[in-house]
């Protein structure tokens, strides 16, 4: 009996030994140009200014960029919470990131903070204060105020808002 008739059958051709640096390399190419997607969309920075007419900064007031683009509805909404002198800087992820470039409506709420401790909630009940703006600048689906954010330019932005008397 032969021995070689219980050998294994390739049907594969024979690999030369020098095709694995070829493998190596293209391999560590597609490593590398997967590693090196992006991680997200390219933000710019956006700062800013919410005023009353007399000057005045909104310390405390939430700003929102609700993108209006429509593929863009459910993104994640750039905010900001106004300093003592009512500027802002836009964050979507980390802190001050800034906004994609794009078209944007903008929301402004006024909770002013009181000495007393109040109760949140997120119903209107006991949220802690009433919208000192009565709520004229917080509707997203028809927003007072628009802004650009460009790819390279300023991206400063002034929003004067009028408080309830």
């Amino acid at each position: 009996m032969r021995s070689d008739l219980h050998r294994p059958v390739s049907r594969l051709p024979a690999r030369s030994s020098h095709a694995w640096p070829l493998t190596a390399i293209w391999g560590l190419v597609l490593i590398t140009v997967i590693g090196c997607g992006s991680s997200g969309p390219v933000r710019h920075p956006v700062s800013g200014r919410v005023a009353t007419p007399d000057g005045q900064g909104c310390d405390g007031a939430l700003v929102v960029f609700h993108p209006r683009e429509s593929e863009r509805v459910n993104d994640k909404k750039p905010f900001a919470t106004c300093e003592p002198d009512g500027s802002f800087s836009l964050t979507t992820d980390e802190l001050g990131d800034g906004a994609q470039a794009g078209d944007y409506g903008v929301t402004v709420v006024w909770i002013r903070q009181t000495d007393t401790p109040q109760k949140m909630s997120l119903s209107s009940e006991n949220s802690g204060g009433r919208d000192a703006l009565g709520g004229r600048y917080g509707k997203p689906s028809s927003p007072q105020f628009e802004a650009t954010v460009t790819a390279g330019g300023e991206n400063q932005f002034e929003f004067v808002v009028e408080p309830e008397a």
